[in-house]
């Protein structure tokens, strides 16, 4: 077991709690120096700063067809006959009701077929125990949910390893949507290396990817440009600038919003690009103590899908948005498998 109390609360559905998450999600312990994007979901005040963002017109992934998105999640699960569907960082959920709604017509037909009876289970995992509960809350008309998860993903993976071994039932499909995994606050490796020890054969892994295609330039970044930035989420990531100077007392919202009228004082933004996996790295930083307040990579297509190969990943389905060279930015999907 892992050092993490594993904690199980009596509610329907049941959350299983990683209990330094918890503890963090209440701001009852300090936040761990590692934590940058993950600390921006944590209270209620974070969870809604999320949820104003994406509910902004603006909010690019707020439709489902934004560069193909759908249609190509859609397409890279046709042949998938999950028994459980294991979503890391649903949100608010929504996104997952179309998948859902897809296996089970899938394994329906299946089952018509002659194939086995059509059953899901779906089990959420959030850092938020807000968008925890308001996943379940949007899924559960949809899908039998006995269990949430309220654990790290990242550094929680034996957590998390233990948990499904109780609950879920193989074979899984994971997925990490919205182009979270450009955000990961530990990079690509160690995530990486730790699904595929987590994954079994039979089991998959659905993943948007944030693409810069070959029109991308430094100079054309919005992410680049504190005016890439709306207030909503200023204030987003404000909260957690406000989060990394315990020192001031003041009324917290009252720094929260400081932060975001004084955004490109307060916020230093820079650029790298990453030779291994072909990503522009976008980092965003508290100007005035130098701790990374959230990291956007936007992935070339083809490297990446090269650097998740030469990690022991079978690519089962890879189809994204980018058809040309003057373009800009770019998602794609790929489903990876293991042998």
């Amino acid at each position: 077991m892992p050092a993490s109390k594993l904690l199980t609360e009596k509610l329907a559905p049941k959350l299983v709690v990683e209990e330094q998450v918890a503890l963090l999600d209440q701001g009852k312990i300090p936040l761990p120096a590692a934590w940058a994007s993950r600390a921006l979901y944590l209270s209620e005040a974070g969870a809604q700063n999320w949820l104003n963002v994406v509910g902004e017109s603006t909010y690019p992934l707020r439709d489902a067809n934004y560069f193909n998105l759908r249609a190509n999640r859609l397409e890279a699960i046709q042949e998938q006959r999950p028994m459980t569907f294991v979503s890391l960082g649903p949100g608010d959920g929504l996104h997952d009701v179309d998948l859902i709604t897809s296996l089970q017509e899938f394994s329906t037909r299946a089952f018509e077929k002659g194939e086995r009876k059509p059953t899901l289970k779906y089990i959420p995992v959030e850092i938020s125990r807000v968008l925890l509960e308001l996943t379940i809350r949007n899924v559960q008309a949809h899908v039998e949910v006995q269990v949430g998860v309220l654990c790290d993903f990242e550094d929680g993976q034996e957590f998390l390893a233990n948990t499904l071994a109780q609950f879920a039932q193989p074979p899984i499909l994971f997925s990490l949507l919205g182009g979270t995994v450009g955000n990961l606050d530990g990079g690509e490796d160690p995530f990486f290396a730790g699904f595929r020890g987590l994954m079994k054969a039979g089991d998959a892994f659905l993943l948007d990817l944030p693409l810069a295609g070959p029109g991308w330039s430094a100079a054309e970044e919005p992410r680049l440009r504190p005016a890439g930035y709306t207030n909503a989420f200023r204030r987003f990531l404000g909260a957690t600038v406000a989060q990394q100077n315990p020192a001031d007392t003041r009324d917290f919202q009252v720094r929260v919003e400081e932060v975001a009228a004084a955004f490109a004082e307060r916020i230093q933004l820079s650029h790298r690009h990453d030779s291994q996996t072909g990503a522009e790295i976008i980092t965003v930083k508290n100007r005035r103590s130098q701790r990374t307040v959230l990291t956007f990579r936007r992935y070339c297509w083809a490297s990446m899908l090269r650097w998740l190969q030469d990690r022991g990943f079978t690519v089962a389905f890879a189809k994204c948005s980018i058809s040309a060279n003057q373009d800009k930015f770019g998602m794609g999907v790929v489903l990876l498998t293991i042998a």
